[in-house]
């Protein structure tokens, strides 16, 4: 039996949420404990810093050209200005400081190339190179492309004058045009593709090359979440590397030893363990939001352990960690609170900055899924193929409770499927109530009086932080309605791979009848859509003839109010069938020590490490 349950099981419904909290609060003392063992997670040896070579000083940006057509983007909180953050070289801040070391929870794949990817994951952010990205303030702006439009018929683009691959030659409109063509599997069998492959076949018809630093991306048809998907400036989805090196090396030879053209070089390479990437000191980005990084060598260490890795973290043994658990940052000062988002409040040892929005997620009904290697049998579908019963597995669960409680207010619940603040977002859909008394009548006019035991399965997601004590918590709801919950922890590769991308012909799908399907943040709920409810989406969820219809219409034009309509109707219908239980929107809390000034951050964001943008005391 669990703590919640055995602190849960006699609590009555208006006591939950108070007990919920204690129950928490005694896992917070025991990963406090653990953090206090700074062998928990081992770290490396310090090693001394080379010579400082000075980065070079930020200069404004290229004025973009973004299309009429283009969908706003929502007006993020109030920040401060650029300008109120510490910089190197001026007030004291040193130009230049040696190392700078981050525990992580997790990074996705263990895969480094950036047309044959297995997964998604932030590391390609720091030596590929994207389109587009974000500011501190949310907004679109400059990565490789200066310039941009996108239309119906496409993306125009064109490539910073400076911008070149580490080896010292251009990146050129040649590299674009052979990584999209690598990505969607033009060079197979050397290069077999993207994860998302499928969707490059069908939408990216050709790539234009105008000169060598102009690009016209034309696509079969109108592709109205091309900024959000294939740019850089939604999540890590789509990278450019150098198309000459992966061509010399193949996939083999860029993995062992990858060279790109971001802000740093990679020096050190352990899949699952650690990376070291030393600063490129000839990079060429000149904006404030992407240039060489003031430190001049980055080492990012995996610690899936939350308290081994927040013991990594007051031990003075990293610099920063991302994802603190909730039960733990509650009590940790907060940057929002005090000197400003992302600004050392120079109160403590350590500090926190909170990033909202970066994932959701979902209970599915994977029973219902299309799934033509492995369909379940009739009886293998019961008792979710009643939608009475769907229906009283979400009413028998308390999901404000659990965002206060068990969250600490860190999490928001869900009643749609997109992101708040992003395209498409519908913020009058209500959440559901907590009526467990009307969940037992549904069950027992389902013919399930007396309830039933089921499994749910999830994988840990570097987005999506809180899964477990979120599952914990509904756990405890349900069994006041006689469902008995069992929930399993799979390996996040292993998860992702079999249950969500679709399961290789050899390999079923065992994960039934409910998993917890993670998102990072979507800038575009197009995205969204195009994974989880559309014929080849790679994300599998579920979708009939009429979600592929409004998806059909959704990718009809760029006109903002037509794709509204259409993606409205997809998540109306997923909800009105009750194919899923929507659950939370996350946010991840990022901590620091008191040697880290600064790290400008948006106050929500799907790339939200941007790393070369720490500024660090000596």
């Amino acid at each position: 039996m669990t703590l919640y349950h055995r602190i849960l099981e006699t609590a009555s419904a208006n006591w939950r949420p108070i007990l919920l909290a204690s129950a928490l609060a005694l896992m917070a003392a025991a990963i406090a404990a653990c953090g206090s063992d700074p062998t928990a997670t081992p770290a490396p040896a310090p090693t001394a810093a080379p010579t400082a070579t000075p980065a070079p000083a930020p200069t404004a940006a290229p004025a973009a050209t973004t299309p009429a057509s283009q969908p706003p983007t929502a007006a993020p909180t109030a920040m401060p200005s650029p300008g109120a953050f510490p910089a190197p070289g001026t007030d004291g801040v040193p130009q230049s400081v040696g190392k700078f070391t981050i525990a992580v929870d997790g990074w996705g794949w263990d895969d480094l190339n950036p047309v044959q990817m297995q997964g998604v994951t932030f590391l390609q952010d720091y030596f590929n190179v994207f389109l587009l990205m974000r500011d501190e303030q949310h907004n679109i702006v400059s990565g490789i492309a200066t310039e941009w439009e996108l239309n119906d018929e496409g993306f125009r683009f064109t490539i910073h004058p400076n911008a070149a691959w580490q080896d010292g030659s251009p990146i050129t409109a040649a590299d674009v045009q052979w990584n999209y063509q690598a990505a969607r599997g033009d060079f197979a069998p050397d290069f077999t593709g993207h994860l998302s492959a499928n969707r490059f076949k069908e939408q990216v018809q050709e790539i234009e090359i105008i000169s060598d630093k102009e690009v016209f991306i034309k696509t079969v048809s109108p592709v109205p979440d091309f900024v959000a998907f294939y740019s850089g400036s939604g999540y890590h989805q789509v990278h450019v590397g150098n198309s000459a090196y992966l061509q010399e090396v193949g996939v083999a030879g860029f993995e062992e030893n990858p060279s790109g053209g971001g802000p740093y070089t990679v020096s050190l390479w352990r899949p699952s363990e650690r990376i070291v990437l030393e600063r490129w000191d000839g990079f060429w980005g000149d904006t404030p939001w992407y240039h060489a990084p003031q430190h001049e060598t980055l080492e990012i260490i995996q610690s899936t352990d939350a308290a081994a890795r927040f013991g990594l973290l007051r031990s003075g043994q990293v610099d920063a960690v991302v994802n603190i658990p909730y039960v733990v940052a509650k009590d940790i000062t907060r940057s929002e609170d005090s000197a400003g988002r992302g600004i050392n409040p120079d109160e403590g040892d350590l500090w926190t900055q909170t990033i909202g929005s970066t994932g959701n997620y979902n209970i599915d009904f994977v029973n219902l899924m299309s799934d033509s290697l492995n369909p379940p049998t009739p009886e293998e579908v019961k008792p979710f193929d009643d939608i009475r019963v769907r229906q009283a597995f979400e009413l028998a669960i308390d999901k404000k409770a659990i965002s206060e409680s068990a969250h600490f207010g860190f999490t928001t619940p869900m009643g749609g499927l997109w992101f708040s603040g992003s395209f498409g977002h519908q913020a009058d859909i209500p959440i559901s109530p907590y009526d467990p008394e009307r969940a037992k009548q549904l069950l027992a006019e389902a013919g399930y009086a007396d309830g039933f035991e089921t499994e749910i399965y999830y994988g840990p997601f570097v987005n999506s932080p809180g899964q477990r004590e979120w599952l914990e918590a509904a756990a405890s709801f349900l069994k006041e309605v006689n469902i008995d919950l069992k929930i399993f922890e799979v390996p996040t590769s292993e998860f992702y791979s079999r249950c969500c991308f679709g399961a290789p012909d050899d390999l079923e799908r065992p994960y039934r009848p409910l998993i917890v399907q993670t998102w990072g943040r979507q800038e575009h709920a197009g995205v969204v859509a195009g994974y989880g409810y559309h014929r080849t989406g790679s994300y599998i969820c579920c979708w009939d003839d009429t979600t592929e219809a409004l998806w059909q219409q959704a990718n009809s034009t760029t006109a903002p109010a037509v794709q509204l309509e259409a993606l409205n109707g997809i998540e109306n219908h997923v909800l009105e069938n009750r194919w899923v239980i929507p659950m939370s929107e996350v946010s991840v809390v990022q901590g620091y020590t008191d040697r880290v000034l600064a790290h400008p951050t948006a106050p929500f964001a799907s790339s939200f490490e941007q790393l070369w943008r720490v500024v660090l005391r000596d």
